[in-house]
């Protein structure tokens, strides 16, 4: 029997009167170990496989857009006050700079090498530049590396799952919105919707209360 769809929602509560919950993007997202294991992973497929593993670590690390990522050159790596950087076009048209950790710089590094400036950052073994499927196909590598069931694991899904793993690790929205380069925080919040923590949750303060608790 097949799940309810996203597409499925509306017309349940048309049908039913009851108000379904859509799903957020937080819902996509892996466990924050999940991830850690496939980035853990890129640096044993780095020898072989060069080139996804440094797309791997950007779009799990750094959280770009897969048409961001697939629209790199040698270039966009660059130096800024000191930070490694990469610079790009935000969707929407924006131009911005993401500072890229010296562990994603280990793996940028032989990507860069004797390269001209304006060669695609990421090309695959034939040359051709990468696409979101080759993206996903690096995403997929890693993860069989790591023992990380890849069915679902696309190249949102990482971005995701860093978005939710910084929101729930206490990052600060707006931080959070900076790296997903998001011109609202409200669509920053959506990824917190999905995994919002319930231990806390205001029903468990009102029965303590209601007990005579504090």
């Amino acid at each position: 029997m097949t799940g309810i769809g996203h597409r499925s929602q509306p017309l349940i509560a048309a049908a039913t009167g009851l108000d379904v919950p859509s799903r957020s993007p937080g819902d996509l997202a892996l466990s924050r170990e999940a991830l850690a294991a496939v980035l853990r992973a890129t640096e044993t497929i780095a020898a072989t496989h060069p080139a996804d593993a440094a797309a791997v670590a950007l779009l799990s690390v750094c959280a770009v857009r897969v048409g961001e990522l697939v629209s790199l050159t040698v270039s966009s790596v660059a130096t800024s006050a000191g930070h490694t950087v990469i610079l790009f076009r935000r969707k929407g048209g924006k131009t911005d700079r993401l500072p890229v950790p010296p562990r994603v710089r280990a793996l940028l590094d032989p990507l860069l090498d004797g390269r001209a400036p304006g060669e695609p950052l990421f090309v695959r073994e034939d040359g051709r530049p990468f696409d979101r499927w080759r993206a996903t196909t690096a995403l997929r590598r890693a993860a069989t590396a790591a023992g990380v069931d890849h069915a679902r694991l696309t190249p949102h899904t990482a971005r995701a799952t860093a978005a939710t793993a910084a929101l729930d690790a206490g990052v600060p929205l707006a931080d959070v919105q900076e790296l997903l380069g998001h011109a609202s925080p409200v669509t920053t919040q959506r990824y917190n919707r999905g995994r919002k923590k319930l231990d806390g949750h205001a029903a468990y303060r009102m029965a303590a209360l209601l007990a005579g608790g504090t």
